[in-house]
């Protein structure tokens, strides 16, 4: 059972999600910050386990607060179809190093 701090956690990261899109329109933010919320408390036990020294609550909040973060950097690099190729080439150039 999870206790009262560790939804205090989740709401804060949750709040922390909303207001690092404040440019977007209200239900997007909502539905950015309760999907990092989702993928956060679904993937604390898994990350808590991987990372000895991180416990389940300080798991649960760096993935809900920097999880989006993470999967927003890799959408836009793979949106930007130019640079792939232009990275992927250059690599083939130098031999795959």
């Amino acid at each position: 059972m999870k206790t009262a701090d560790h939804y205090i956690a989740l709401a804060a990261a949750m709040i922390f999600v909303a207001l690092q899109h404040r440019e977007k329109p209200w239900l997007a933010r909502t539905l950015i910050a309760g999907a990092s919320g989702g993928i956060g408390y679904s993937l604390a036990p898994e990350v808590a386990q991987l990372a000895h020294w991180m416990g389940e609550r300080m798991a649960m909040v760096m993935v809900t607060a920097f999880g989006y973060a993470a999967l927003d950097v890799m959408l836009a690099l793979l949106s930007d179809r130019d640079s792939i190729k232009e990275l992927a080439a250059s690599w083939l150039r130098r031999g795959g190093k």
